[in-house]
């Protein structure tokens, strides 16, 4: 029969029936054949089915847009064993649509084709598609193809179901989603394709699922596979995925990728392609598992293991005889290995051409066991995690290896006590590989020394190799930043620098016109100075003070001049060395001074100080890892100074200078942020000096005076031993030495109540130089 119209719309009410409903299976050889074709729409819906046949059939339906739909199932076909040659084609140019609550479509006997430009197939309470071969003497086989789209839902049940039959999906975009499995074979005959350019599976239960000998093709650009459970299983099954980017996502607590019963699970994402999946791979009862990682951009996170049974906990390196299969190929890949609770993981094969394994992104437990039975290729990157200290790692366990590979093992400021770990990184039971440090120098940080990785034979009579760490004599960037940093050596460039000399400080203080006083004073500085233990950094120093005196005589003679001032100094400060490092100083003080001069020309001077430095310390260990620490302590000292103001010539003038400085620096206790320990002892300074100034004084008619000067002297420091104890590590040093100095200044009266006055000098010596220093100030009298 054969049905033609603009319109085809058949809406049967008949219970149990279907809008069409054929039967051909009473007489042997008899054959039913109906087409039904619309120009525009085809629609039918039946009270149980849509299309129903049974028997020998051919049913063809086309149409622009094609619409069936059954309260049982959209389409149903079957037959017995003598009657079962049912075909089905369904043509739409535009939409394609398959509905039923029982299901979709359910092929127990003969071959359906579906074909439209958008094909979607559901079920409100069961599979999307089930297609069924009923014995082996009959075959089953449905195929969909969109033009643009597939849709297929399921639920409460699977989308797609292949019970030993065969079924294909086609199209750019295919789209599956189900309350259960995704799409799930079984049966020696079960063969179930997915084409396209974009495959997704988004399912409650595994997204792909092939077992008892059937076998699950995915063939797209693109696969996405998201499930609640896993999203892979084969078990008695093959699942093969291939594709150019590959993403899979499961239950993170069971397996996501699972082969066991002697199936197998086969992921291959083509050369330059990405594969992603968080999830986990598990393998057992002679199942096997193969993926790659074939760009920098692929990731797998979650655990692997190819044997539950096949696990060692204890120490024992070779690896117990496995019941599955795990193949991993990375290729600039990543792999971020989780944990399974009470299990290590283990691969049966790693082949690198490049990648990185890190084991340390899991933090379910501190220390990890790798197991692989033979690693290959070069380039493979394994991160781990150390203590030394306690002598546990992550570790990484072979049969056999070959290759070049690499360890990157993280810095750590703690200190470990041994110079070499009694367990291992990596072991190798035979092979010829070879491994080395990935940190920056092929060494780690860890506390105040450098570890090198080193290898030895295993102290059993297998003839394993191990490596593990060692220490070096070489201290890391951290303990050179504290070394430098953290020693005395700054606060007291600070602290010299805001005492200075009583001309420098506050200018000539002879010929006032007033007796009272203010003033300010500025300076800045750039120093080089030693630290502790060979270490030096330079700073650049800023400082202003300002103070009040006021000026007292006693007699014709004897004037004293008694004064306050608060003063505050910075410095930025940068390490020397090929590991850099910086810091930041500050000072905050107090004060007071008395001065005493003499109508003869004869002064004194005495200084009593008190300063809060804070100090900010900030590096990198050889990994890149920022580290950071900072302290506060305190400074008190007395300085003394003398000296005589001798007129010759035409204004002229000589002053001969001495000075005897001392000074106390609290120790401090402070931890930087990768956990060194420092604890500084206090520091005593005991600073003499001996200067001689030459000038000359040009007075005014208005009694207003300028004094240009050049000065010189030498510095010698008597005490100034440092000692500093850094993760136990004790390191000494002074800042004991002479040094000499020179410069030039002006003193000027611009009005009878205000003077300016400043000073350009240098200095050079032991442990503290200065390659330029200038000062300015500005008094005023009243």
């Amino acid at each position: 029969m054969t049905v033609e119209s603009e319109n085809i719309g058949i809406d049967a009410s008949v219970a149990k029936g279907g809008a069409v409903y054929l039967l051909a299976y009473h007489v042997p050889g008899t054959h039913t054949d109906l087409s039904l074709t619309a120009r525009e729409t085809v629609h039918l819906n039946g009270d149980s089915y849509g299309t129903y046949t049974y028997g020998n059939n051919t049913l063809d339906i086309a149409g622009k847009n094609v619409d069936i739909g059954g309260n049982k199932y959209g389409m149903y076909a079957a037959g017995t064993d003598a009657m079962h040659d049912n075909t089905v084609t369904v043509t739409a140019n535009d939409t394609l649509a398959v509905n039923g609550v029982s299901g979709g479509l359910y092929n127990k006997q003969g071959n359906l084709s579906l074909h439209g430009k958008n094909v979607n197939i559901t079920a409100s309470n069961g599979h999307g598609i089930w297609s069924v071969q009923k014995d082996s003497a009959t075959s089953s086989a449905t195929t969909v193809k969109g033009d643009e789209t597939i849709f297929v839902q399921g639920t409460g049940y699977d989308a797609v179901y292949s019970n030993d039959a065969t079924v294909g999906l086609e199209s750019p975009t295919i789209n599956i989603k189900a309350d259960q499995y995704g799409m799930r074979v079984d049966g020696a005959n079960g063969q179930l394709t997915a084409s396209g350019t974009t495959v997704s599976v988004v399912s409650k239960n595994s997204s792909l699922i092939a077992s008892d000998n059937g076998t699950l093709h995915v063939n797209a650009d693109t696969v996405s596979l998201t499930s609640d459970m896993e999203a892979v299983w084969a078990e008695g099954g093959t699942v093969n995925i291939s594709g150019k980017n590959i993403r899979i996502a499961g239950d993170t607590d069971s397996a996501t990728v699972y082969a066991g019963s002697s199936g197998q699970a086969k992921i291959n994402t083509s050369s330059g392609g990405t594969f992603t999946m968080t999830g986990n791979l598990y393998a057992e009862d002679n199942g096997a598992i193969t993926l790659s990682l074939p760009t920098a951009q692929s990731v797998l996170t979650g655990w692997a293991i190819d044997s539950e049974t096949g696990n060692v906990n204890d120490t024992v390196t070779r690896s117990a005889p496995v019941s599955g299969r795990i193949d991993l190929t990375m290729n600039g890949g990543t792999w971020n290995m989780m944990e399974k609770q009470g299990s290590s993981n283990r691969i049966s094969s790693l082949t690198a051409d490049g990648g990185t394994v890190n084991m340390r992104y899991s933090t379910a437990q501190p220390f990890s066991d790798l197991y692989i039975r033979n690693l290959s290729g070069n380039n493979a990157l394994f991160m781990v995690d150390t203590d030394i200290e306690n002598d546990q790692s992550d570790r990484i366990i072979m049969e056999t290896a070959t290759g070049a590979h690499k360890i990157d093992v993280r810095a750590t400021g703690a200190e470990p006590s041994r110079e070499a770990m009694s367990n291992f990184i990596v072991r190798q039971d035979s092979g010829n590989a070879t491994f080395s440090l990935a940190n920056p120098g092929q060494k780690v940080d860890a506390g105040v020394w450098f570890y090198k990785l080193a290898n030895r034979n295993s102290s059993d009579t297998s003839g394993a190799q191990e490596w593990f760490l060692q220490r070096t004599n070489e201290r890391t960037p951290t303990t050179d930043s504290v070394l430098g940093l953290s020693g005395v050596a700054g606060s007291y460039a600070m602290w010299y620098g805001q005492l200075s000399d009583l001309r420098e400080r506050l200018g000539e203080i002879r010929n006032r016109n007033g007796s009272d006083g203010i003033w300010a004073r500025t300076f800045a500085e750039r120093d080089k100075l030693d630290g502790l233990a060979g270490t030096d950094f330079s700073q650049h120093l800023y400082g202003i003070s300002a103070g009040v005196d006021h000026l007292y005589k006693h007699d014709a003679n004897n004037e004293w001049l008694f004064g306050l001032r608060g003063q505050y100094t910075s410095a930025s400060q940068d390490m020397d060395g090929q590991y850099g490092g910086s810091g930041n100083a500050h000072s905050y003080g107090l004060a007071a001074y008395a001065t005493w001069k003499h109508a003869s020309g004869w002064y004194a001077d005495t200084v009593v100080t008190w300063d809060q430095f804070r100090q900010d310390i900030d590096t990198r260990m050889t990994d890149g890892t920022p580290v950071s620490g900072k302290f506060r302590t305190h400074g008190a000292g007395l300085s003394l100074e003398t000296g005589k103001y001798i007129p010759f010539g035409n204004d002229l003038f000589i002053e001969p200078q001495a000075q005897l400085a001392y000074y106390k620096i609290q120790g401090a206790d402070f931890a930087m942020s990768n956990g060194m320990q420092v604890r500084h002892d206090n520091v005593d300074s005991l600073t003499g000096r001996l200067g001689l100034v030459f000038g000359r004084k040009w007075t005014d008619r208005q009694n207003r005076f300028a004094q240009p000067y050049l000065k010189a002297g030498v510095i010698h420091e008597f005490r100034g031993d440092q000692k500093a104890n850094v993760n136990n590590e004790t390191f000494t040093d002074s800042l004991k030495g002479t040094r000499v100095y020179y410069g030039a200044g002006i003193d000027w009266q611009f009005s009878r109540m205000a003077r300016l006055y400043g000073e350009i000098e240098r200095e050079n010596g032991d442990h503290v130089s200065r390659p330029w220093s200038v000062s300015a100030g500005l008094r005023f009298e009243f």
